[in-house]
């Protein structure tokens, strides 16, 4: 009997033992793209070969009914370099691999040698990736600097950022820079290209990511160490051009089994100029008058960024963790700037001279709290994110400005003024992210999001009265308080078939806002609802050529400053003034790609926008002054063709290039600016890597065809740059040396014509400069990251002084 109940037990317990159970996996490029059609073969320890499976066309995989034990899994592709993993155990659970990469074969030396280069232009399925910590001629540059020759990125006149020339959303290592506007463009001239690994630009973001952007998102990510124990970098750099430029900074990381503590710091100085020349005709029924300024601004600049989080392991599947993150501006700057004003005849009959002193201090802080736990072993995850932070400003300027007719004798009294203008912005933001796998086929993203940001300016102006006392000037004084809660929900679905992967995904965001101008009274409030829905389809013909299509609509909020209606002097004739009634913006956008063996992509897209936030300039032909201020115009369509090779022609030559033609109409009903254009644009960079040993030599070279904006004729824009590296001492210390703008006008050069206007604009930066840097690595450098997290407060910081 004893014998039988043994038996018995034994036949109900072994299909439990041996239950079987699920391995899978992903395989890549080294751009992220999916690889279809790769051998899989999973082995046990002793090397015996158990079974084998092919890629779908998403470069996932499964093995199915497998038993606990130890496993290897091999993944060899023709044409690609085989890989193998770590031995790992199967246990209690299914078990799910991390993304393996395989690497093209490239030159075989002397038989036996196989060389595999990065590109300094990478082209994945969702993004393009520029290579920054590689670039020899991003030395000494800054992150602004580096976005101008970025593809499909240009500058304005303002130097504001544009992405395939409209707005578009900044990130720091998936997170908002919490700076916009001048801020924003002060902040990327002080971040450092040292401190910068890659730049990516995501133009067509899933449902997962907020709405914000018509064209995308630019996300700039820093460097990280990567090693258990202690390591980091220490780097420091030297420019000079007219001025001197010099940078530093460090990075140090600590980690172990259960803990990583992670942090940097960033030290800069630059002196740099601006030189704007602005040559107008005023017209009107009896007179012509002839208005030619420049100005010639010289900004002194002390700036430093810092960042600091710890990451705690509670278990194997769930972390904890805390991020701060700081920056910190102190600068002055004088500006020059001289208005001469001619008759008809162009006989000069009044000059202005005006000298200004500006000083500025800013500081923003953002202090995040992450929880992350692992749902399974497959991938599914949950995510928490909350965010708090603030931004304080202090603006202070005082302007004089001296008339003077054509024998030097003033003609009327010195017009002298005063501004200071504190600001404060506040945010708080939470997020949950929610990803579940139901099979290999089938995934499902989720996840909600509110923001609550309040954010006051108070802009206060005094003149001096007759006995040279200053008195508060009420007309030029506006104290303005903007609050604004978003609410947003999403669902994303993917599904993979075969050859196919489709993503489908919707996202809800609801507004509610208030501008209230204390000043004048005016109270704007505005409450609605949109919906972004979201389309990816991703298919793979073969194992050389891959084409995908995606739509998504997105929106382009009006930036907190640009809403606030106060009216910022910039000499006696020229004005800007904010305008409390901009309404958001909508992009929808279409764009099909195609990708040839990881060297050759094509992508083709066509976006249509409505309501676009467009800068009006209007010209008072009595008075001759100009305003400049910012309303909503019709619409724009853009259709655009961008090509990109990446192309490793030797072992020891890489070549990356792109080129876009892009045909855009835009039209304006604007009372006194409108327009029906239509114009081409086209661009190119190409960039050579050469590498001999320890030796790196990279040139550049890049070119933008003359184009139309709106009723701005916008001139062509060229520049080459040519760097050498040289690495010593075990190859923990890299020197560079590289100059920049050899040839090439740094500039943004325009002339406005219609309704009234002619206005020609050159805007001008320093940008030939010579620079050397030196940068050392210290400790280990074998191992991990720290994980990058996107919190929650993702888009409102981008907006603060836009």
């Amino acid at each position: 009997m004893k014998s039988w109940i043994i038996l018995l037990i034994s036949c109900i317990t072994l299909p439990v033992c041996a239950q079987p159970f699920t391995i899978t996996g992903k395989v890549t490029g080294v751009r992220g793209m999916p690889l279809p059609f790769c051998s899989i073969v999973l082995e046990q320890k002793a090397g015996r070969v158990l079974k084998g499976t092919l890629t779908d066309s998403s470069g996932s995989f499964s093995l199915d009914g497998v038993a606990a034990g130890s496993y290897r899994v091999t993944v060899s592709l023709v044409g690609y370099r085989s890989v193998s993993t770590d031995v790992f155990e199967v246990k209690d659970a299914d078990y799910r691999l991390p993304d393996l990469e395989l690497i093209r074969l490239g030159e075989q030396l002397a038989d036996v040698q196989v060389t595999a280069r990065m590109p300094l232009l990478e082209v994945q399925p969702d993004k393009m990736v520029m290579d920054i910590e590689h670039n020899v001629l991003a030395t000494g540059s800054s992150a602004w600097e580096l976005l101008r020759k970025a593809p499909s990125v240009t500058t304005g006149k303002d130097d504001n950022i544009l992405l395939k020339g409209a707005g578009c959303t900044i990130y720091i290592d998936g997170r908002p820079v919490y700076l916009a506007g001048d801020q924003l463009v002060q902040y990327l001239k002080g971040l450092p290209a040292d401190a910068i690994s890659k730049i990516e630009i995501i133009t067509n973001p899933s449902s997962r990511y907020d709405a914000a952007g018509s064209t995308g998102i630019i996300n700039i990510k820093l460097k990280k160490n990567k090693a258990y124990g202690t390591n980091g970098t220490l780097n420091a750099s030297l420019g000079r051009g007219r001025y001197f430029r010099q940078n530093g900074g460090f990075s140090l990381n600590y980690r172990n089994s259960k803990i990583n503590l992670f942090g940097n710091g960033y030290l800069g100085h630059s002196e740099s100029f601006n030189q704007l020349n602005y040559n107008s005709i005023v017209r009107n029924d009896t007179n012509i008058v002839y208005q030619d300024r420049s100005r010639y601004w010289h900004p002194f600049a002390t700036n430093a960024s810092f960042k600091a989080g710890l990451n705690y392991a509670l278990s194997s599947k769930t972390t904890a963790g805390l991020l701060i993150n700081g920056y910190v501006d102190r600068s002055k700057a004088t500006n020059d700037g001289h208005t001469t004003l001619s008759d008809k005849n162009k006989q000069p009959y009044q000059f202005i001279d005006a000298l200004t002193s500006d000083s500025s201090r800013s500081e923003n802080i953002m202090y995040n709290l992450n929880f992350q736990t692992l749902l399974d072993t497959v991938g599914s995850e949950l995510n928490i994110d909350l965010d708090y932070g603030h931004y304080n400003s202090r603006e202070t300027s005082r302007n004089d400005n001296l008339f003077f007719d054509r024998g030097g004798n003033a003609i009327r009294d010195p017009y002298i003024f005063r501004t200071g203008k504190p600001s404060r912005v506040t945010i708080r933001s939470g997020k949950l992210d929610f990803t579940r796998y139901f099979s290999k086929q089938l995934k499902l993203e989720a996840g909600m999001k509110s923001s609550w940001v309040t954010t006051d300016n108070n802009l206060l102006a005094d003149s001096t009265g007759d006995k040279g006392a200053w008195i508060p000037d009420r007309n030029r004084s506006n104290h303005f308080i903007y609050k604004e809660n978003i609410n947003a929900a999403y669902a994303t679905a993917t599904y993979s078939l075969e050859k196919t992967a489709i993503q489908i995904g919707l996202r809800v965001e609801q507004t509610i806002s208030t501008g209230n101008s204390i000043t004048t009274g005016q109270v704007q409030e505005r409450h609605y609802l949109d919906w972004f829905p979201g389309l990816f389809i991703t298919r793979t013909i073969d194992t050389r050529n891959q084409v995908s299509f995606s739509y998504t609509r997105r929106i382009n909020r009006p930036g907190y400053e640009s809403l606030n209606p106060f009216t910022d002097y910039i000499d006696p004739y020229t004005l800007f003034v904010g305008n409390p009634f901009l309404r958001s913006s909508y992009s929808n956008a279409l764009e099909l790609k195609h990708a040839w063996k990881e060297i050759l992509f094509t992508a083709l897209s066509y976006r249509m926008d409505t309501d676009v936030e467009t800068e009006v300039i209007r010209q008072d032909q009595q008075t001759g002054i100009t305003t400049n201020t910012k309303e909503n115009a019709a619409s724009a369509r853009a259709l655009r063709l961008d090509i990109t090779l990446s192309l490793p022609v030797t072992s020891w030559w890489q070549s990356d290039n792109n080129a876009n033609i892009a045909f855009n109409k835009n039209y304006s009903a604007i009372p006194g600016f409108a327009y029906n254009q239509e114009a081409m644009a086209a661009s190119f960079s190409t960039n050579h890597t050469f590498t001999f040993g320890k030796y790196k030599i990279q040139t550049d070279i890049y070119y933008g065809m003359p184009t139309r904006n709106g009723l701005a004729r916008l001139r062509c824009y060229y520049g080459w740059n040519l760097g050498i590296q040289r690495l010593l001492l075990k190859d923990r210390l890299t020197l560079k040396v590289n100059a920049t703008n050899i040839i090439g006008p740094n500039a943004y050069r325009a002339h406005i014509t219609g309704n009234g206007l002619d206005i020609k604009w050159t805007n001008e930066w320093e940008g030939r400069r010579v620079y050397f840097s030196l940068a050392w690595k210290f400790g280990n450098s074998n191992v991990k990251e720290g994980r990058v997290r996107n919190t929650a407060s993702q888009e409102e910081k981008n907006r603060i002084t836009r």
